[in-house]
Parts: structure tokens; C-alpha cells; sequence
């Protein structure tokens, strides 16, 4: 599954990716991959 963050500005993309692990732990998602994200963003992932 790849996670396109639309808006910096809002946190919740924050808590999509939280979620997202959580469902990969489960075994629901194999891979998560990310689309879009600089650097800066990355770190803060």
C-alpha cells in the first residue's frame, strides 16, 4: 500500500501512518511505502 500525504499543514497525516503500522503489524498490509515526502518529512516519520 503507498500513503500520498495531501497537506502538511494538517497533523492528521500523522496519525494515518500510525494506523497504517498498526494494520501492517496485524499482518493486514504487507508493505507501506510513501509517495511525496521530502527529507524533512521522512525525519519527522
Amino acid at each position: 500500500m503507498q500513503f500520498h500525504a495531501w497537506n502538511y499543514a494538517d497533523p492528521s497525516w500523522l496519525d494515518c501512518l500510525y494506523w497504517l503500522q498498526e494494520l501492517k503489524a496485524e499482518g493486514l498490509i504487507q508493505c507501506l511505502g510513501l509517495t511525496n515526502f521530502d527529507t524533512a518529512h521522512l525525519r519527522i516519520v
